[in-house]
């Protein structure tokens, strides 16, 4: 009987320490996979995507301007509410730019999508594998990054932005020109 318990317990005590081991260390998949993308106050990561009009988009073609830098997609509902506020955001701050990346999504779509909510900006395509959004740590949409005028981060809000958070993250990057 003490062997069998013995052995039970050894047992269970394999399969505890697997289940800890195995959940707690990192993969180097899931980091080449999921990277955090730039941390606040680096340097944006520097991008050359086709765009929605045939032509092509350089994100630090805006050095100079402060920027925000939005992944989306026509199925994204948050991004149909918060869309209206960088347009609004847009024409009340001359300076500032509005940038975003089309992700897993159809680019007439979203072509219709940015009529509809009324989005004047340009937008980039990232690959269709997701490799942009990969490098910025984009896991869910919509995902806005805050880009001053020297081309470093200042914000980001992954979810939905609220126009106190979008007001906050524009001072951040709108003070330094005012």
């Amino acid at each position: 009987m003490n062997l069998k318990r013995v052995v039970i317990v050894s047992t269970a005590l394999v399969v505890i320490a697997a289940a800890i081991f195995f959940t707690t260390r990192e993969s180097k998949h899931d980091a080449m996979v999921m990277p955090h993308g730039p941390k606040l106050g680096s340097p944006a990561i520097n991008f050359t995507l086709p765009t929605l009009t045939n032509g092509s988009f350089t994100l630090s073609n805006l050095r100079g301007s402060p920027t925000i830098l939005t992944f989306g997609a026509s199925w994204c509902e948050p991004c149909r509410r918060e869309y209206p506020l960088f347009e609004a955001a847009r024409s009340r701050n001359a300076d500032l730019r509005v940038v975003g990346v089309l992700e897993r999504d159809s680019p007439s779509l979203f072509v219709r999508f940015m009529k509809s909510v009324g989005a004047h900006w340009p937008v980039g395509i990232d690959d269709g594998r997701g490799s942009l959004a990969a490098r910025y740590g984009v896991n869910v949409m919509p995902d806005t990054y805050f880009i001053n005028s020297q081309g470093l981060v200042e914000g980001h809000v992954i979810g939905e932005i609220s126009s106190t958070t979008l007001d906050t993250n524009l001072a951040a990057i709108l003070a330094p020109l005012r």
